[in-house]
């Protein structure tokens, strides 16, 4: 039987639309429902605009006809009173989506490049149900690869993870070449959620590090966490940095094994320092060849600080928590003082169980346990 030709009235095509719009809403959602559907003005404005009964009369036949056909169920409130059925709070149940899709010439619908990567994450990337839930928000779309292939492409940054590699050769390598693909900061932020690090460990340059080596000479390396200590340090007559070559690297930049490389790392030495041959040769054997020179690692009395130095201890095995710094933080937090994590924005700071430094593990993580505060390294 052929279709009748009111199918094509405006009246009805809107009805028929807003039935495959719900179509579409619920298949996005992943939902398995009935499709429960009210005839109210929001879902069929043309209906509830009509001025005539008989016109309302003319469109509520246009639906039992639908309901015969069996592409719709049409449910009624209880008859209260004389009501036209249309009176009685109808509700349409979606029965026939193939024969609503056709009378609307709107065939399955497409899916949009986020709703493949979501799919593509959750069939095929190698992670628990939470790195899959982050990931998700993301996605990747290169041109002739399907979200699937981007995803186990993205399964081999695991094997990547211990190799001292620029973020663009990491992209290079996963993605048949497109080397630009993970510059943005958000692609970075995935890399690091799939990889259960707190920041993604590829950097988009050679790690920096600014050095001071003392004139005198000097009989161990200390690393600096921040910044302004650092500077501080270099320009200081404090005792406690006697015979200290002094580092600073940015944040977790500096825990990273591609520090110790030398194609993967760029040295800058301050010139109120030691600027002769001899004296930078010695801390570059000393940083690449790894030789017995004793290191230290003072950052903020904090989980991070010493997320920062267990990380280290992978590049530097033998590196410790620098007492000298750490004592008079630790005394800070002992007697009441330090600050509360939100009033620094350190609420999402994991907390440390163990660093593998005796001193930091017996000493400085009791104390972070127990006061619940941090104290920040430009206090002391």
């Amino acid at each position: 039987m052929s279709a009748p030709l009111w199918l094509e009235t405006p009246e009805i095509q809107q009805l028929l639309h807003k039935l495959v719009d719900r179509l579409d809403e619920e298949d996005i959602k992943g939902k398995q429902s009935a499709h429960n559907f009210k005839l109210n003005r929001k879902n069929w404005p043309a209906f509830e605009c009509a001025d005539l009964e008989t016109e309302r009369e003319r469109l509520w036949s246009y639906v039992e006809w639908l309901a015969q056909q069996g592409w719709v169920d049409i449910t009624l409130d209880k008859l209260k009173a004389p009501q036209a059925p249309y009176e009685r709070n109808p509700k349409l149940k979606i029965l026939n989506a193939a024969a609503l899709r056709h009378a609307t010439q709107r065939p399955q619908r497409m899916i949009n490049a986020k709703e493949q990567w979501r799919i593509a994450v959750h069939e095929h990337l190698q992670a628990s149900d939470d790195i899959k839930k982050a990931v998700s928000n993301y996605c990747i779309e290169i041109t002739g690869k399907s979200a699937a292939a981007v995803i186990q492409r993205l399964n081999s940054v695991f094997e990547l993870a211990a190799e001292p590699l620029l973020l663009r050769e990491v992209a290079s390598r996963l993605f048949w070449g497109h080397s630009k693909i993970l510059d943005s900061l958000k692609r970075q932020e995935m890399i690091a959620i799939i990889l259960g690090r707190d920041e993604c460990p590829f950097p988009p340059m050679p790690v920096q590090l600014q050095i001071f080596l003392p004139t005198r000479g000097y009989e161990g390396v200390l690393f600096i966490e921040n910044q302004t200590t650092f500077e501080l340090a270099i320009r200081s007559d404090d005792d406690r940095f006697e015979g200290l070559a002094l580092v600073f690297a940015a944040g977790f930049r500096g825990s990273a094994t591609r520090l110790r490389t030398r194609s993967r790392s760029s040295l800058y030495f301050a010139r109120t320092g030691d600027l002769s041959e001899s004296a930078i040769n010695f801390f570059e054997n000393w940083l690449y060849q790894e030789s017995t020179l004793p290191s230290w690692f003072w950052g903020d009395l904090d989980y991070a600080g010493m997320q920062i130095l267990a990380a280290m201890r992978n590049s530097f095995p033998n590196i410790t928590a620098w007492r000298e710094g750490y004592a008079p933080m630790h005394d800070v937090l002992l007697n009441g003082g330090g600050h509360d994590p939100e009033m620094a924005d350190k609420l999402l700071q994991k907390r440390v169980e163990r660093t593998g430094c005796i001193y930091a593990d017996s000493v400085l993580l009791p104390v972070l346990h127990e006061s619940k505060r941090f104290v920040d390294q430009e206090m002391t």
